[in-house]
């Protein structure tokens, strides 16, 4: 979840700036098409000229997904900061992502670290930064606004053997494309893959999301992550100031593995140097 919603901040906060007057379609095109522009605002914001609202350019955006895979990702100058918590637990996870690369010139890299825990881990005896691992995704951005890439997650493991065989590796092929709908932006996804959501005894997954904005700063989620189905509000609170994403949602929503849906709540920066 910690990595998708940096991606997805990191990508949107390098958006080229608009010029007066521009469609909500063409900042769109900026946002997700060629010009990939990392767009904070998870994930994953622009500062300069204005908006289609004929305001200052936003520098928040909101998530495109909760915890399943999207395509589109970082380049090169773009870092983010991301936390995660569930209710239950009462803890929560912290994680650091980088892009590398041009995924419009030939290709993009995000490579982010994860701690599984701020305080005493709720999987094993570790404390803050004894468990974690680290998450790659290579991207490419095509016409159409369309995105393809690979990815694997929970990858170089440290910590205990609770932690390790609970957080199992996995790798993944993902799509994305937006599509325009009316003055409204609905972002699809879809991919396949092996332990996508790092579950214990998940196996080969099928995932998918889709996410509507309903304008630059909200999005309505709804996913499968391969293994829960998902739902989630995102919202990028300050918009027009901070590159600050806050994504709400619960969790295995139909109660396929837990007696009721896990809420939990995701926050991230992303900046663009």
């Amino acid at each position: 979840m910690l990595f998708t919603l940096l991606e997805w901040g990191c990508f949107l906060q390098t958006i080229a700036n608009p010029t007066q007057g521009q469609t909500m379609k063409s900042w769109t095109w900026r946002a997700v098409g060629a010009s990939a522009a990392l767009i904070c605002g998870p994930a994953a914001a622009g500062d300069g000229a204005t908006s289609l609202a004929m305001g200052p350019v936003p520098v928040g955006y909101a998530a495109a997904s909760f915890e399943s895979p999207v395509a589109f990702g970082a380049s090169w100058g773009s870092v983010g900061i991301g936390m995660v918590t569930e209710r239950q637990k009462g803890d929560a996870s912290l994680s650091v992502a980088a892009g590398l690369g041009d995924p419009d010139e030939s290709a993009g890299l995000d490579v982010a670290v994860v701690l599984s825990s701020l305080s005493d881990s709720s999987l094993g005896s570790g404390g803050f930064g004894d468990e974690g691992s680290f998450s790659i995704k290579l991207h490419r951005n095509l016409g159409g606004y369309t995105a393809i890439a690979a990815g694997a997650s929970a990858v170089g493991q440290w910590g205990g053997s609770v932690f390790d065989a609970n957080n199992p590796a996995g790798h993944y092929l993902a799509i994305t494309r937006a599509v325009f709908v009316g003055e409204h932006v609905l972002m699809l996804s879809a991919g396949a893959g092996h332990n996508v959501s790092n579950k214990n005894g998940n196996d080969n997954d099928i995932f998918g999301s889709a996410s509507f904005y309903l304008t630059h700063w909200l999005s309505v989620i709804t996913e499968y992550n391969g293994f829960d189905t998902n739902a989630a509000v995102s919202v990028a609170p300050m918009a027009q100031w901070l590159p600050l994403t806050v994504t709400l949602g619960y969790v295995d929503l139909l109660s396929d593995h837990n007696s009721s849906p896990r809420f939990c709540v995701a926050a991230g920066l992303g900046f663009r140097f």
